[in-house]
């Protein structure tokens, strides 16, 4: 039969085998023990040992040549640029899953999702990051994340996410290290590992709570009017400067993941994200031993980006209260509280937002927000949304 495969990469990569300190794996072929695939790219222009000297002045050449025309906020926001960079060299390495890197401005035309294709380009040359277009309601993104997941593609990138984000698939598939879901048409489940390096970009975005729990961003902001009739880049047609530089590219973000494992991938223990473990060490270990400073420094910035979220729901909250105290509501009761308190909610019509405000009450049960917790009792058919009845009650301190 055919021997088992778990990646296919145009690029070097970083592997590890069971428990065994992580190995480069630069042999054009398929590698046994990792079951890991390589092609597309040519070996001899690779170094063979890297130190951590080379490392660093390979990341400051990536930061002149290849990041340095794009209007970081800050320094975190650059190491988010260098994370993407590095990652398809050791996603292969990592256990568990990876977060969505976000990549957002504060105005159109600042090159957000040039800078995407750009932190990729190192890694699946002339391949384009995929495009994974917003789903119209959660059953269309369950399709689409299942599609692209099933044909195995390295990256995926989720552009011009509009107003508020928040997906329950999206949510979910960034903290699965397999996605399971029923193949169209039929009754059989297929299983993919979820080896994928997400992204997404976006002007001047909010998102729930859960999403922000599962970002990392990276924040541009030029400082003029009309960013897209900026003059004066280095690289003004950076696409093509690209495509001519491939190879100096590749060579660059490998001399520094090289370096990294030469050295034995020291990890860091002081900047850890949750449900991401294995990525903030270890990423975090990659961009301290090649001189990039920031790494995870924005988290507070992107758990305030859902301020907007927690800030409505304690509106909702205290008005729910004052005008049902701990009586037995449904979704039509208190839908124009949700409205007015700012609660998103998706739809148009009122049966579409009763029983989009039915998942976004049910996803804060039991937790204690402004002093209330909410319960949920579910009707017997779970497809009866109509039948869902909430009760708040006030926690005292």
């Amino acid at each position: 039969g055919f021997p088992k495969l778990r990646g296919i990469h145009r690029h070097p990569v970083a592997v590890r085998d069971g428990d065994r300190t992580p190995r480069a794996l630069t042999r054009i072929g398929y590698d046994t023990q990792s079951e890991t695939l390589l092609w597309g790219f040519d070996p001899g222009m690779l170094p063979v040992l890297a130190t951590r000297e080379d490392a660093q002045r390979a990341a400051e050449w990536l930061a002149t040549e290849l990041l340095g025309d794009f209007p970081f906020e800050g320094p975190a926001e650059r190491a988010t640029a260098f994370a993407l960079a590095f990652l398809p060299f050791i996603r292969p390495m990592l256990s568990g899953c990876v977060p969505l890197h976000l990549f957002e401005a504060s105005v159109q035309g600042s090159g957000k999702d040039l800078l995407i294709d750009v932190c990729m380009a190192g890694a699946l040359g002339e391949i384009r990051i995929v495009t994974l277009p917003q789903g119209r309601d959660d059953d269309d993104w369950r399709k689409r994340v299942t599609s692209y997941l099933g044909a195995g593609v390295e990256g995926i990138a989720i552009r011009n996410i509009k107003g508020h984000f928040d997906s329950p698939v999206i949510e979910a598939v960034l903290t699965l290290d397999t996605w399971e879901d029923r193949l169209l048409g039929t009754n059989a489940v297929a299983r993919y590992p979820n080896l994928t390096v997400w992204c997404a970009s976006g002007n001047n975005m909010s998102m729930s709570d859960d999403m922000a729990r599962r970002v990392v961003r990276c924040r541009i902001v030029p400082a003029c009017e009309r960013p897209a009739e900026r003059t004066g880049f280095r690289h003004p047609r950076l696409l093509d400067w690209l495509a001519e530089h491939r190879a100096e590219v590749l060579r660059a973000a490998w001399s520094c993941v090289l370096g990294w494992v030469g050295a034995g991938c020291p990890a860091t223990a002081t900047t850890i994200m949750g449900s991401y473990e294995d990525w903030s060490r270890y990423m975090g270990g990659l961009l301290a031993f090649c001189g990039v400073p920031g790494f995870l420094a924005n988290r507070k910035e992107v758990s305030d980006s859902s301020s907007a979220d927690k800030s409505a729901m304690r509106g909702f909250l205290r008005s729910w209260w004052a005008q049902h105290n701990s009586r037995r509501v449904d979704s039509a009761t208190l839908l124009n509280l949700a409205v007015d308190a700012g609660i998103y909610m998706k739809g148009i019509t009122d049966a579409d937002r009763r029983r989009s405000l039915v998942y976004v009450i049910g996803r804060v049960e039991d937790q204690i927000i402004d002093g209330c917790s909410i319960k949920v009792e579910h009707p017997a058919e779970d497809n009866d949304l109509a039948g869902t009845v909430f009760s708040i009650s006030r926690k005292t301190p």
